[in-house]
This record gives C-alpha cells, structure tokens and sequence, in this order.
C-alpha cells in the first residue's frame, strides 16, 4: 500500500511543480491555458499514476540494476 501512497503523490506533486512554467508559456505564446494546456496538464498526472505505480514495483524486482562502486 505505501508504493501506492508514493506513486500517488508524485505526479500530482510534480504537476504542481510544472505549473508556473506551463501558464508562462501559455501567457508567452498567447495560448489559453484552461482550454488546451490544463485539461492536458490534469490528463497526464492521471495518466503517471499507474506508470509510476509500476515503474517503481519493476525497480524493486531488479535491484541489480542499481550500479554501485
């Protein structure tokens, strides 16, 4: 449950990490932020939620992989 917990988290932290270089780009190009870039912003960090989910379970099974001198 607490893998859950993280890969819950994280997109939505970094989601709200993103923002203030989202509505500086759309007040830079003139794009209007609720209409094209927030609807995809929200879709995305729903979206991140089960592929960190499993990301991080897939790195838990390999630890291998972890390169240590």
């Amino acid at each position: 449950m607490k893998i859950w917990v993280k890969s819950f988290i994280r997109p939505i932290y970094g989601t709200l990490a993103f923002q203030p270089f989202a509505l500086l780009w759309c007040w830079l190009t003139g794009m209007d932020y609720l209409t094209s870039m927030g609807p995809l912003t929200i879709y995305s960090m729903l979206c991140f939620i089960p592929i960190y989910h499993y990301y991080d379970h897939w790195w838990d099974l390999h630890p291998n992989l972890i390169d240590e001198d």
